[in-house]
């Protein structure tokens, strides 16, 4: 009787909701038409001191519009702003601000971003124990929630930590996480991202030439979805053919990466 009477009520709630107007969702961020425009004027202003003003209005419209969504945002880009003008004191203050959100609003993702973003702080500062810790606070947190996102974006936190502080077997830890991850999910955002980069950057872990490290290679390239992920493969192919000193190898390679129309367009005047 009860479950019936839950599913009157379910029905009767949906009706409700078909018979309210919908505002138009029509932009990349689905969030109200109305705030959009707000948005991506306030996002073109971080770091400088027009940016406050504008993003207050945008969390003034996203209020009067009811968009959690747009709300959350709002408060992700003042993190962003005192991140940009390194403003310790603020940083922390609207960190805690966009978890607070995030989590009223379902939109978990800003909660570990949130993170991140912090994290990044702190290490771009020279504090890199400090975003290390930060990033295990991150996973420790996902994982109580029961959160694949979470795990996946704190995982690939922690190994780039790792990676970038050469502490090659913890970075390898994490690393592998994030395929474990990957392939035991059903989450599409962490399906759409490529394994390239993962993959990668876990055969920097291994010794050069050694079976693990080819291996982790040819999976690289086995998972290329972008222009980029190719030249990593290319790259790192180009890398073991030097120091196996097979020259026509590292010449096929050197020369996919000098034509790529990637690396011209964005360092035209390297070497």
């Amino acid at each position: 009787m009860k479950r019936r009477y839950s599913t009157y009520i379910l029905l009767l709630l949906a009706m409700l909701l078909s018979a309210l107007p919908l505002r138009a969702q029509n932009n990349i961020y689905k969030i109200d038409d109305s705030c959009f425009p707000l948005y991506m004027k306030a996002d073109s202003l971080i770091s400088t001191n027009k940016a406050m003003p504008k993003i207050d209005e945008l969390m003034a419209q996203a209020v009067k519009v009811g968009d959690q969504k747009a709300q959350t945002l709002a408060l992700v880009l003042k993190l962003r702003n005192a991140n940009a003008l390194k403003n310790e004191k603020d940083l922390l203050e609207y960190f805690a601000q966009v978890q607070a959100m995030a989590q009223k609003s379902g939109y978990l993702q800003y909660y570990f971003y949130a993170y991140q973003i912090i994290g990044v702080f702190y290490y771009n500062n020279d504090f890199t124990l400090k975003a290390i810790d930060i990033a295990i606070e991150m996973h420790d947190k996902a994982v109580e929630m029961q959160n694949d996102y979470g795990i996946w974006q704190s995982s690939v936190f922690l190994a780039e930590l790792y990676w970038s502080s050469y502490k090659r077997s913890r970075a390898r830890h994490c690393f592998l996480e994030c395929i474990d991850t990957f392939n035991n999910t059903d989450d599409p955002t962490i399906k759409s991202q490529s394994l390239t980069k993962i993959y990668y950057q876990l055969a920097f872990t291994y010794n050069w030439g050694s079976e693990d490290q080819l291996k982790c290679i040819d999976k690289a390239e086995e998972h290329v979805k972008r222009n980029i992920d190719q030249m990593q493969v290319d790259f790192i192919r180009a890398l073991n053919a030097a120091i196996g000193k097979d020259e026509a190898s590292y010449r096929r390679f050197r020369n996919n990466l000098i034509n790529s129309p990637l690396l011209s367009r964005a360092h035209g005047e390297g070497k």
